[in-house]
């Protein structure tokens, strides 16, 4: 009787097995099995954990880091297989195992007491792969954590761990399954395992640098390696601040259902809702309410529903010339080295701003503020957009633009008389627009009719 000749994964297996002298009986063993059974009807899992073994909750990890991947199984079955980083990934990417012996060449830590006394874990690296082996004890072998290597983060981008079973290399293509990560840019500048004020101290002495580039990107500084530091690499610094600290935890990609944080676009009395005289223009005010989070950094985009019904001014703040540009970073407390940099930075149809406050969270209420003005009558909404730093709910603005009135339609006096009487004569409306703001109105349509009238 003859078996199938073993899949290219098992070739290295028995040579290893040899060459590291582990006996020509227990490789005659090991022969005779993988001809007479099918070869582990275990179900064996690869999950990154932490150092405890807990797992894993997320793959974004930073460049420097190390994260345990621990083989398990659910039964005491025969089994080999191994992790193996392949050529794209390889320079992203690195495994390692623990406490390698120097006589026989197997990594003494990387197999744990369920895999049995005489399990192996075995460095492998040819042109396609590098990684490790592991053949669990031939005979005394336990349901349990099998195997444990550590993957290192080497580079930013996408790194792929594949993980084989030698068993259904048989049958099914390998890899039999793989881990993903996403390598990031380390935030850690000074290398002390933590992120903070350090950190951002070195930061902040790259700010605007410009022509960044490998190995060094401005000493970490252009974290999103563009070639130049700027408000993006603010945004990625952000998420990981405090980094390293007892209380930081890896952020959760998923927007709760009804986040607590609430940013808004308004006008002077807050409202949700206005009417603008075409041609006459508003100062309107991104505003927040934090709720019991502590917000440290906003980073926020307006958008226009209908470019052609309506402006924002998006000139780029100059804070050495007050007189260029209108918009106004309004935040307390603040660090005021990114008041101004950004309006009209993204955006050519609406307007983008940020501020930033490392030393104590953000008070709620007005975060900036821009002018819009009315070009043409419609209904026109200013949404937003923002970086995902800290979920968050988003309203906006709706504004009814309507003509001025002419001689056609109603004298100045006729229409000024009309919109007092309508005031007077409405308590919702008096409950939700101060006198001083109707007043304003009043003036505006006044400042907009025709001075023939």
């Amino acid at each position: 009787m003859f078996c199938t000749p073993p899949a290219n994964r098992f070739i290295p297996l028995f040579l290893t097995l040899f060459e590291r002298h582990i006996g020509m009986r227990r490789l005659a063993l090991l022969l005779a099995l993988a001809c007479l059974w099918e070869w582990s009807a275990a179900t064996v899992f690869v999950r990154p954990c932490t150092e405890d073994l807990s797992t894993l909750t997320h793959r974004d990890i930073m460049v420097g880091q190390e994260y345990p991947l621990l083989v398990y199984a659910d039964a005491n079955d025969l089994w080999s297989g191994g992790l193996f980083i392949a050529d794209a990934f390889r320079s992203r990417g690195s495994l390692h195992a623990r406490d390698k012996d120097p006589n026989s060449r197997d990594w003494t830590g990387s197999h744990l007491d369920a895999a049995g006394l005489d399990a192996r874990v075995i460095e492998w690296n040819d042109s396609a792969m590098s990684g490790f082996d592991f053949y669990n004890d031939v005979t005394k072998r336990r349901p349990g954590h099998w195997f444990i290597v550590d993957y290192r983060a080497d580079k930013p981008g996408t790194c792929r761990v594949d993980f084989f079973q030698h068993h259904l290399s048989w049958t099914v293509p390998d890899p039999n399954h793989a881990v993903v990560f996403e390598n990031l840019a380390n935030r850690d500048l000074d290398r002390n395992e933590v992120v903070n004020f350090q950190d951002f101290g070195l930061f902040s002495h790259q700010w605007l640098a410009q022509d960044c580039t490998e190995p060094s990107w401005c000493y970490g500084a252009d974290i999103d390696q563009d070639g130049q530091v700027g408000i993006e690499d603010v945004v990625l610094f952000a998420e990981y601040w405090l980094w390293g600290t007892p209380n930081w935890q890896q952020a959760e990609q998923v927007i709760p259902e009804e986040p607590n944080l609430v940013y808004a676009v308004r006008d002077a009395n807050d409202l949700p809702e206005i009417t603008l005289l075409v041609g006459s223009s508003r100062t309107l005010y991104l505003t927040q309410k934090a709720n019991g989070e502590n917000v440290n950094i906003f980073s926020l985009e307006v958008n226009i529903s209908d470019p052609n019904l309506g402006i924002i001014d998006n000139t780029e703040r100059d804070p050495n010339n007050p007189a260029i540009g209108t918009a106004c970073i309004l935040i307390s407390p603040r660090d005021t080295w990114f008041d101004y940099f950004g309006p009209g930075y993204k955006q050519p149809e609406g307007i983008y701003m940020l501020g930033v406050s490392m030393w104590k969270p953000i008070d709620d209420g007005a975060l900036a503020s821009f002018v819009y003005t009315a070009t043409q009558p419609g209904d026109v909404v200013l949404s937003l957009m923002h970086e995902n730093i800290y979920p968050a709910r988003l309203e906006s603005l709706l504004i009814h633009q309507i003509m001025p009135p002419t001689a056609s339609s109603a004298s100045l006096t006729e229409t000024v008389g009309l919109l007092e009487e309508i005031y007077d004569s409405s308590e919702e409306l008096q409950s939700s627009i101060a006198p001083a703001e109707w007043n304003s109105f009043i003036e505006s349509v006044i400042e907009s009719a025709d001075p023939n009238q």
